[in-house]
């Protein structure tokens, strides 16, 4: 995954000491990133402007992430470390549910 650093301000997942901010700068896409009809262009710009995340597991490693889609709109994304390259395999509306997880309960 790529480096993470930390930015003032920047929200971060309730799981996590203190903050980190993902730095998506290019990530492969698969077919099943779509099913929810989630155009490449927005997945793209989520993964790039991703504002919190939690590590899933490992075996590849994934992460579960919240970023903006071109709208503005956030979308929740799962990616997968693959050694160096990204791979997104789910992309979808945030639900309060995710949402909750993400940020923490309201």
């Amino acid at each position: 995954m790529a480096t993470a650093s930390a930015r003032p301000g920047a929200p971060s997942a309730p799981r996590v000491a203190g903050f980190l901010v993902l730095h998506l700068s290019c990530v492969e896409i698969h077919d099943s990133a779509r099913r929810h009809g989630v155009a490449g262009e927005d997945i793209e710009h989520a993964a790039a402007h991703s504002v919190t995340w939690v590590e899933l597991g490992d075996d590849p490693r994934r992460y579960l992430l919240a970023g903006p889609d071109r709208a503005g709109n956030l979308l929740v994304l799962v990616v997968l470390d693959l050694g160096g390259e990204e791979l997104v395999i789910h992309a979808m509306g945030l639900r309060r549910s995710t949402a909750q997880e993400l940020f923490g309960a309201e």
